[in-house]
């Protein structure tokens, strides 16, 4: 008698620990929590750091950054001036080095276990005539009014470019493309998002899933374009006089041509002709969305 109550005693105590187990977790998981919001939850100390280099009239600016945006300007036709804001400093190694017109921004961040981000903002000014390589993360890059080749990188973060006179070469994901103003050839590349070209003067290839494409501009003589998505519109709006050799074909919606076109294929969702003198050539290939040209 006395071995069978104790037999169910310590089947008692060892439900109670079993039960009691998930209750400890959640209690140590809550007091790391507020550990984490009572130390600030911050990155860790802000500050700010300018450096400003003489240059020649055509320079090289390469910026490689982490988690934060990438703001390119031009300005004074003989100097680049480097404004960073770096947060959690201590988990970054920030250098800027001058080699000839070449000069070279490097924010390398140390995330190691910490649950908040440390990053790097860069607000550049260059001369005109100026080429540029530019890459970060999570966060969004801008450039205006240079006339050199660019190259941008970035992972979910905007790319925006306006009055550029340059090639340019653009990636992303899951976020747009935006081009105000260009002349030179273009390469855009994103996910999940649009892809808007406005006032483009040149040869594109845009591709992108999930989302639309624009555009509006001239399509240079002898250029290949190409305008690719899924589940998303295109229309294309064609100034001057247009002459372009166009394939356009879609699925589940309809192909429109506004333009006079000599058309060698037909139908509600395929259209393959000449408008003009054909000496461009563009070739859109979309799903579940319609397309224009207009």
């Amino acid at each position: 008698m006395v071995g069978e109550l104790h037999a169910r005693v310590t089947r008692r105590g060892f439900r109670s620990r079993l039960c009691s187990m998930p209750v400890a977790l959640a209690t140590a998981l809550a007091v790391a929590a507020l550990f984490v919001v009572a130390s600030g939850c911050s990155a860790g100390p802000t500050v700010t750091r300018d450096n400003s280099f003489t240059v020649g009239e055509s320079p090289m600016v390469i910026v490689h950054g982490e988690n934060g945006r990438i703001e390119v300007t031009s300005g004074a036709n003989s100097t680049v001036a480097v404004h960073a804001t770096l947060r959690g400093t201590e988990r970054i190694k920030y250098s800027v080095e001058q080699d000839g017109d070449t000069i070279t921004v490097n924010a390398q961040v140390d995330q190691g276990w910490w649950p908040v981000s440390a990053g790097a903002d860069f607000v550049i000014t260059v001369p005109i005539r100026t080429e540029l390589a530019l890459e970060t993360s999570n966060g969004p890059i801008e450039l205006r009014g240079t006339a050199g080749s660019a190259s941008l990188a970035t992972s979910n973060g905007r790319i925006f470019v306006e009055d550029l006179m340059g090639d340019v070469n653009a990636t992303t994901s899951n976020s747009a493309i935006d081009v105000a103003g260009m002349q030179g050839n273009g390469v855009f590349r994103t996910s999940n998002a649009s892809v808007d070209l406005q006032q483009v003067s040149g040869e594109v290839d845009a591709q992108t899933s999930n989302g639309r494409i624009s555009f509006i501009g001239n399509m240079t003589a002898g250029g290949s374009n190409r305008l690719i998505t899924s589940n998303g519109a295109v229309d294309v709006e064609l100034l001057g006089v247009p002459s372009v050799s166009l394939a356009a074909q879609t699925s589940n919606a309809k192909v429109t041509c506004r333009w006079p076109i000599t058309a060698t294929e037909t139908g509600d969702n395929r259209l393959v002709g000449v408008i003009g003198d054909g000496q461009a050539a563009l070739y859109i290939r979309t799903s579940n969305a319609g397309v224009t040209i207009r």
